[in-house]
């Protein structure tokens, strides 16, 4: 097959869809043609065999890739993508939107009236003519209400050289790693759940990390969360680490955590676990099924009250960390292998190519 990515992307280690997109690409073109285009306009790490220069025009792009099988649209709202899809439905040339959770009735409702008003002047054509819309979980296809034609081809992830070898008796160190978004990925219902729990944690010594960059200001925000409710001995609020530093953090901790009301597959949860960190995370995170299925950590629902009981759960469990670090290997090795991912979501691409719709 021949495929086209379409992207609004930077060199971001600390946005998922930045990160994700090109290890799609890659893992995909070891069974597919595989070409990239950046509609931010700026090349890609990584990318440099399989990224097409300049502004896209559909006849143009035609004698590149003679025969284009299929486009495929990263995340729902960007503009540019509008006169591109028009120019592939005059040209007969089908493509697939993966939103990346952003057509989720959760996603949907923040900013409501906005988004509204957007989809009825600008993108509900482009939502409608997608020949699929392609949600990274059975959660996300579920809360997704755009386009009947809905399938699920999920994020991979490839094995890390070094794991978790020796994996303590109880948790004395949790992390989080990720933006520092308090709604989207419930930050406020992890601030307070800590301090409902603030006594437990103190009496165990257990300490909470997070990591995240400074994006708007949004450290300021939830260093004044801590403040307010008083459990800065508890939580340490640091800057964004990628590479060999967040490595380290990562084999240091003892659990790996994420309250998010909503995403599509979350990238950095899917890294802990490769690196045999159990998890807590919450419904939200779309994971919850598959950690249960694997008991690789705790799940919690989307409110404080739960997350709380998890905590504590969790502290006061005794000799299962290595067991469920164990799982945590399996689980990431057997359901979301890039190779596995790629040959599962290529042959439901095949389809929709040959399908009449």
């Amino acid at each position: 097959m021949n495929i086209l990515h379409i992207a609004n992307i930077e060199n971001n280690p600390c946005n998922g869809v930045s990160v994700v997109v090109p290890r799609h690409i890659i893992a995909q073109s070891r069974y597919a043609n595989v070409f990239f285009y950046n509609a931010k306009g700026i090349a890609i790490n990584g990318l440099d065999e399989y990224q097409l220069q300049g502004e896209i025009d559909v006849l143009a792009l035609k004698n590149i890739i003679p025969n284009i099988d299929l486009v495929i649209f990263h995340e729902a709202y960007c503009k540019k993508y509008i006169k591109i899809a028009r120019q592939l439905c005059l040209n007969k040339i089908k493509y697939i939107i993966v939103p990346h959770s952003q057509l989720t009735q959760a996603a949907l409702h923040r900013k409501r009236i906005k988004k509204t008003i957007a989809n009825k002047l600008f993108f509900n054509d482009f939502f409608k003519n997608a020949s699929g819309i392609q949600c990274l979980s059975k959660l996300e296809l579920e809360t997704t209400d755009y386009n009947s034609k809905k399938f699920i081809g999920t994020n991979g992830m490839s094995m890390p050289i070094l794991d978790k070898r020796c994996v303590a008796q109880d948790i004395k160190k949790i992390v989080y790693i990720g933006r520092l978004e308090t709604y989207q990925k419930g930050l406020d219902l992890l601030l307070n759940a800590i301090m409902t729990e603030q006594e437990l944690l103190r009496s165990r010594e257990v300490k909470l990390d997070i990591y995240g960059p400074n994006y708007k200001g949004r450290q300021t925000k939830i260093l004044n969360i801590i403040q307010k409710n008083n459990i800065e001995d508890i939580v340490h609020l640091h800057s964004e680490i990628t590479g060999k530093n967040k490595t380290r953090i990562l084999l240091s901790s003892d659990l790996f955590i994420q309250t998010s009301r909503f995403e599509g597959m979350p990238m950095g949860i899917l890294e802990a676990l490769s690196y045999g960190v159990p998890c807590l995370i919450t419904k939200g995170t779309t994971l919850g099924d598959m950690l249960q299925k694997f008991d690789a950590g705790w799940v919690a629902d989307n409110e404080v009250a739960d997350i709380s009981r998890c905590i504590r759960e969790a502290i006061n469990s005794k000799n299962v960390l290595q067991k469920k670090s164990d799982n945590a290997i399996k689980m990431v090795n057997e359901k979301f292998a890039w190779d596995y991912i790629e040959k599962e979501t290529l042959l439901i691409y095949k389809k929709i190519k040959q399908s009449n719709n």
